[in-house]
């Protein structure tokens, strides 16, 4: 298979997921009785893949539910449908 076009967005360039990312994972969290900060989880775990997370969370806080991705996933995803906006583009930013 050839490509034409091969777009990677770094979170924060094209769309920026990372906030509503983070409102699943509080909500999520909050149903198993821990409280995180939006600070503290950019803090700790931007930049990292949902499984180091859940590992980290469960070294700190205990096992989380076997079904904790799947009700993440189910959270995350209409948040992305409803809420997932473009980023604007600056001038700054166009290709020349």
């Amino acid at each position: 298979m050839r490509w034409d076009l091969v777009i990677f967005d770094c979170d924060g360039v094209l769309i920026d997921s990372e906030l509503l990312a983070i409102r699943a994972d509080q909500e999520c969290l909050a149903e198993c009785g821990i409280e995180l900060a939006v600070e503290e989880i950019l803090e700790r775990y931007t930049g990292i893949s949902f499984a180091g997370m859940v590992a980290d969370l469960e070294a700190r806080h205990g096992p989380l539910p076997a079904d904790f991705a799947d009700r993440h996933r189910l959270r995350l995803w209409p948040l992305f449908e409803q809420e997932l906006r473009a980023i604007p583009a600056s001038p700054q930013s166009s290709i020349r």
